[in-house]
């Protein structure tokens, strides 16, 4: 691991903004009840209080295929890889000599360890009710038994209220076990002069570049909810909706069922309102389940869906979503893909748009009526610049979909790399699908499961994964406020400033976003800026 022992704790963040940090613990004999908590951060113009720091534990898990980074079932080799982020660290129990992983369930009689690691050998069966699968992380960090010479990684958010006077806040997070405290690490906390805008596209900067998750979740028409990735109580989907919108998710690619949006209003405006409560709405309402148009040739058909998209998004406006996108055939291609045009056509006749995810032979076959393409793959020959053209837009996903567990890969490929490629956004799949039990990686018959996040009773349990989608995320803000700051510069600043904003916007666009250290850009950028907000001396904070 990169870093040093000991020694001071430094991030830097606007107001408004979470930004993480992680330590690593270590003792040469073992300790009972560790735990990490975080001081109050003390500023010359104010106080960020602790409540704002957030502490996980980084939990090791076995994981099947080639973890961390193919996403098909392969049974037979399991590897121990960091994942998950708990306050409760015994929530999985982990038996390194066997390679076996065990999920703690709550009944109201005790606790119970079930095995998630072997499809063959689990004793419950398909439970997926809230009743018979009880898993729920605790509320609040919970200490832990550190075993002698083992690496325990910590994973630490500090959330910069908005509003926050910018300069130096310094306090310190405080390890303690045993009954003693063992260490306190200095806290230091640069609070930026400026604020984050939100995510611009890089070849117009009007333009939003939109961070976006498929997402299967819908509330159970029983109220109840699952422990899977499809049917949420009340409590559920606004979690995990909250948790999307906390890392930068701000227009999920919602895989409501046609039975849903078309046949059953109450439930539909039900979801919309939650969406509006979480801050979701403001843009367009984006659609991906197939079955809502398909490729109907039939006047009557036609019609029948004119009136089914004429509705929705009329409902739609009324939550504050400006326009609505529906889905078409998923991942189409030759005959089928070409079938859907007399169906396309007529979404646009009533008012609605279209999104689909697809290959290279898009642009050709149907770019002057698809709206909203998602690339998959790699994202090098998209040709963004031809959607352009044709007045569309185009996100990218499956660079990588979510089994891969390495937060690095999501920030650099929908982050800085995907923006200057001049894509409109990043829609990878899926924020949580499960070929089996969604706690259980090995049980698919063909790919592992594909979750970012995974279902509690009453919640829902982050991964590093999702950390790294948001720091990509917040890389493209951090630009975005940068080729803002050169703009106003280039316009209105002295010869010095204009002169300083060709040397910003040339390293910007000479970066070499494949190989760059994503943490020295980000230092870079935030000093770019400053330099250019700041007086003639240019020192800044």
């Amino acid at each position: 691991l990169p870093g040093s022992v000991g020694g001071e704790a430094r991030i830097a963040a606007c107001p408004g903004e979470c930004e993480p940090l992680s330590i690593v613990l270590w003792a040469p004999q073992d300790l009972p009840e560790v735990t990490v908590s975080a001081t109050d951060l003390i500023g010359a113009d104010g106080t960020i209080s602790a409540d704002n720091i957030d502490i996980k534990w980084v939990k090791c898990w076995y994981q099947g295929g080639d973890a961390p980074y193919g996403i098909r079932v392969t049974r037979e080799k399991k590897t121990l890889i960091p994942e998950l982020l708990l306050n409760d660290d015994t929530l999985v129990r982990v038996d390194i000599e066997n390679e076996r992983n065990y999920l703690k369930l709550r009944f109201d009689d005790g606790a119970q360890y079930v095995p998630i690691d072997d499809p063959e050998a689990v004793p419950w069966g398909n439970k997926y009710t809230l009743e018979e699968f009880p898993v729920r992380d605790a509320p609040e960090l919970l200490p832990i038994q550190l075993p002698a010479r083992f690496n325990k990684q910590v994973w630490v958010t500090v959330h910069v209220p908005t509003g926050t006077a910018p300069g130096r806040y310094t306090g310190q997070l405080e390890i303690s076990g045993a009954g003693r405290t063992l260490a306190q690490i200095p806290l230091n906390l640069r609070v930026l002069p400026f604020d984050l805008p939100s995510a611009k596209t890089h070849y117009d900067a009007g333009e939003d570049f939109t961070y976006s998750l498929y997402y299967w979740g819908e509330l159970d028409p029983e109220g109840a909810g699952t422990i899977g990735y499809k049917y949420k109580s009340p409590v559920q989907f606004r979690a995990e909706l909250e948790y999307m919108y906390e890392h930068g998710i701000v227009s999920p690619a919602m895989i409501w069922s046609p039975g849903v949006v078309y046949g059953d209003e109450e439930l539909l405006r039900e979801q919309l309102g939650v969406m509006r409560e979480v801050g979701m709405s403001g843009g367009p309402l984006v659609m991906a389940d197939s079955g809502l148009v398909r490729n109907p040739t039939e006047a009557e058909e036609l019609e029948r869906l004119r009136e089914n998209v004429r509705r929705t998004v009329a409902i739609a406006a009324e939550y504050g979503f400006a326009g609505v996108y529906f889905y078409g055939i998923d991942e189409a291609r030759g005959d089928v893909l070409r079938s859907q045009r007399p169906a396309w056509e007529a979404v646009h006749e009533a008012g609605g748009r279209i999104f689909v995810s697809g290959y290279e032979g898009h642009l050709e076959e149907v770019g002057d009526i698809l709206d909203l393409f998602n690339r998959a793959g790699a994202a090098e020959n998209a040709r963004p610049a031809e959607w352009h053209e044709r007045g569309n837009r185009i996100w990218n996903y499956a660079n990588p979909q979510t089994p891969v567990e390495d937060p690095g890969i999501y920030r650099r490929n929908y982050g800085l790399f995907l923006w200057r490629l001049d894509f409109d956004g990043a829609c990878t799949y899926c924020f949580m699908d499960s070929s089996g039990r969604p706690w259980n990686d090995f049980d698919g018959s063909s790919y592992r499961d594909h979750n970012i996040a995974y279902p509690t009773v009453d919640g829902v349990v982050g991964t590093l994964a999702m950390e790294g989608f948001r720091e990509g995320a917040d890389d493209v803000r951090y630009a975005t406020a940068l080729t803002g700051a050169i703009a106003e510069a280039a316009a209105h600043g002295t010869q010095q400033q204009r002169a300083r904003a060709r040397q910003a916007s040339q390293w910007l666009e000479g970066l070499d976003l494949k190989q760059a250290d994503l943490d020295d850009v980000r230092e870079k950028i935030i000093d770019a800026i400053v330099d250019l907000r700041d007086t003639a001396d240019g020192r800044g904070l």
